[in-house]
């Protein structure tokens, strides 16, 4: 299907359906373990969209290209194009896609032992996502967070972020909030945790 639209998009000449298209299939490509044509399709995107100008676009490549580098082990790189992609997200006013481009490059940074500066990047995340009103996201970057505090000995603020958002959790399942998707459980420091994302921007994700 998407290999069908991307051929119909070359021919009409669509730049934007074409790194759309492009993107979908780096997705499927990373997903199914063939990283090497994951990386392909999304540069390929990526090329296509910086000629279009389309920097929306560019953003949410630029998050896949860093999610499939961080899975790859290129942790440097990887936080290069999750910093193109907070940019664009911040310049174009999208709160919540400047918060997960913050989330993304905590989490990195996690990875790498850098626990202070991946703290400073959740608790700057924070405040964004709940002015965008992204409850669900929120309550996922405090189970962040507080991991990221319990593997530094601060049990007390752990143990207080994980409260602030099994209450979120509870709020929203008291509302009945139909937008709330889970997404795969990630593994901070020791503890595994599965998050829960409300819509937080980016058509193509991965």
């Amino acid at each position: 299907m998407y290999r069908q639209a991307l051929t119909i998009a070359r021919e009409i000449g669509d730049r934007q359906a074409i790194g759309r298209e492009l993107g979908n299939l780096g997705v499927i490509a990373k997903k199914r373990g063939d990283f090497r044509r994951a990386r392909i399709l999304n540069d390929e995107a990526y090329r296509n969209d910086l000629e279009s100008g389309d920097k929306h676009a560019i953003a949410v490549v630029s998050g896949n290209l860093g999610n499939l580098l961080r899975l790859q082990g290129n942790l440097r790189e990887a936080i290069e194009y999750y910093n193109t992609a907070m940019a664009l997200s911040k310049a174009a006013g999208d709160k919540s896609a400047t918060a997960l481009g913050m989330s993304s490059i905590g989490e990195t940074l996690a990875y790498q032992g850098e626990l202070d500066h991946a703290i400073g990047m959740f608790r700057q995340a924070l405040p964004l996502l709940n002015s965008a009103g992204e409850k669900g996201y929120y309550a996922s970057i405090l189970v962040m967070l507080g991991g990221v505090l319990e593997q530094q000995g601060d049990l007390d603020s752990a143990n207080r972020m994980f409260l602030e958002a099994l209450s979120t959790q509870e709020q929203l399942k008291l509302r009945g909030d139909a937008a709330e998707t889970p997404a795969a459980p990630r593994q901070i420091g020791r503890r595994t945790v599965c998050l829960h994302r409300v819509g937080a921007g980016g058509a193509r994700s991965g």
